[in-house]
């Protein structure tokens, strides 16, 4: 795959900024399930502040990720990062059903001086991540990737009493399998 894109073009990048809000203030984050070409062509270049975490349900596609094409089939995940440019597009003879589970770090922040938040969560929001996680069947750590995404695809269902504490639990763990598989930062 060849490089990403240097860290700061993406200030440069401004007209390809995303505001919208995902979720609430209280509870930032939300899970789309989407279809392409079904809810629409193709979802075009841009970049958040939020995380976003792709699960390819049905299908294949390409999602382009700091100008880096990843071709994405059934079951394979993929997290972008903060500050990453990307887009998602689908083959034109093929519909791709996937959900995105778009976050704001700061549902799993704690105080500034709290280790976890100070040695990992902050670079990410700092926009530190080199390059996407990407994971498909068979790869090291791909069942619990996978796990993260069917429990929280259980938590979007069924929102009950306490499934604020499940999806945030989820999420953690998805970003502490992230680290412990080689997320790389800038240095």
């Amino acid at each position: 795959m060849e490089g990403s894109m240097e860290k700061g073009d993406m200030k440069r990048q401004e007209k390809y900024h995303e505001t919208k809000k995902h979720g609430l203030r209280e509870f930032p984050v939300n899970i789309y399930p989407c279809s392409i070409p079904g809810d629409f062509q193709n979802v075009a270049l841009h970049w958040h502040e939020e995380m976003e975490i792709i699960s390819i349900k049905k299908g294949r596609g390409n999602v382009v990720v700091d100008r880096v094409v990843y071709e994405v089939e059934e079951g394979d995940v993929m997290a972008v990062f903060p500050g990453q440019l990307h887009a998602i597009y689908g083959f034109e003879d093929q519909r791709m059903d996937y959900e995105n589970i778009i976050f704001s770090l700061s549902l799993l922040m704690g105080a500034e001086e709290d280790l976890c938040t100070e040695r990992f969560l902050f670079p990410l929001a700092r926009e530190q991540v080199r390059e996407p996680l990407f994971k498909r069947r068979g790869m090291e750590g791909y069942e619990a990737f996978a796990g993260c995404i069917q429990t929280l695809d259980c938590v979007s269902v069924a929102m009950g009493i306490g499934s604020q504490l499940r999806a945030q639990r989820r999420l953690s763990t998805f970003l502490y399998l992230s680290f412990t598989s080689g997320l790389k930062l800038w240095e």
